[in-house]
C-alpha cells in the first residue's frame, strides 16, 4: 500500500505497521524548472512541501542521486532566479513576498523582502504589497544586475536586494469590493494562494528592456 502526499510517497507491506521513508524511492513535486551557465549545468526547482533544490544534471556515478542534489535560496512555492554574473548566487521566493539570496561559495543566505512584512493571515485589504504564493522573480535580459519581483506592481532591484524601486503602477484591476479576507465563514484561507488582484507571471521582452509581459 501505498500514501501519497505533497511531500512525495510512502509504502508499507505490513498493512500500516511500517512505512518507509520519503528517501525511499525518488519522488518530488515540481512547480517549474531553471537552469545555471555552470558546466555542466544545474536544474532548479521548488518542491511542494519540500525545499528548493539545484541537481547536477549529469553524475560521474551510475546515476544521479541525493549526492547531486544541494537546497537553494527560497521556499516551496519558489520562482528561482540565478545571477547571470555568478552562478553561485541564487534567489528564491515563497510564500507572501518572502524572498532570500543564497550565495553557495560563502554558505550565507540572506532575505531581501522587498516589503518587510510578513502577511500571513491578512486579507488582500489588508496588504501594502499583494504578493501571491508563487510571485514571480526574474533578472533582465537587457541588464545581467536588474533583479525583478512582481506584486500588483513591479519592483525592482540593481544592488542584490539592498534596496528596492517600484518599476511600475498598480497593473491589476484593483476592484476594493475583491480585496476581501479568502474562505469563512469560521476558518480564513488567507496564506496569499487566494489573492485577486496580484501579478501571476512576467517576463521582460528580449526585444527592448522595460517591456514587461505577464498575467495578472
Amino acid at each position: 500500500m501505498i500514501i501519497a502526499d505533497d511531500g512525495g510517497a510512502q509504502v508499507t507491506y505490513d498493512g500500516g505497521e511500517t512505512w518507509s521513508t520519503y528517501h525511499n524511492q525518488p519522488t518530488g513535486q515540481f512547480y517549474r524548472l531553471t537552469t545555471d551557465n555552470h558546466f555542466p549545468y544545474r536544474i532548479y526547482a521548488a518542491q511542494q512541501d519540500n525545499s528548493t533544490i539545484r541537481i547536477q544534471h549529469r553524475s560521474l556515478q551510475s546515476g544521479i542521486s541525493e549526492t547531486d542534489w544541494q537546497e537553494t535560496a527560497g521556499g516551496e512555492s519558489a520562482h528561482i532566479a540565478v545571477d547571470p554574473l555568478n552562478d553561485e548566487i541564487v534567489y528564491g521566493g515563497s510564500y507572501d513576498g518572502f524572498l532570500t539570496r543564497e550565495n553557495h561559495q560563502t554558505k550565507s543566505v540572506r532575505a531581501i523582502n522587498v516589503w518587510p512584512d510578513n502577511p500571513m493571515g491578512y486579507g488582500a485589504e489588508g496588504m501594502k504589497y499583494r504578493f501571491q504564493w508563487n510571485f514571480p522573480i526574474f533578472f533582465s535580459k537587457h541588464n545581467p544586475k536588474k533583479l525583478y519581483a512582481g506584486s500588483q506592481h513591479l519592483h525592482v532591484t540593481v544592488d542584490e536586494g539592498q534596496n528596492w524601486d517600484l518599476a511600475s503602477p498598480d497593473l491589476t484591476r484593483n476592484e476594493a469590493e475583491k480585496l476581501v479576507s479568502s474562505g469563512g465563514p469560521i476558518t480564513k484561507d488567507n496564506t496569499s494562494v487566494e489573492y485577486y488582484a496580484t501579478i501571476f507571471a512576467a517576463d521582460e521582452s528580449p526585444l527592448k528592456e522595460g517591456l514587461i509581459w505577464g498575467r495578472f
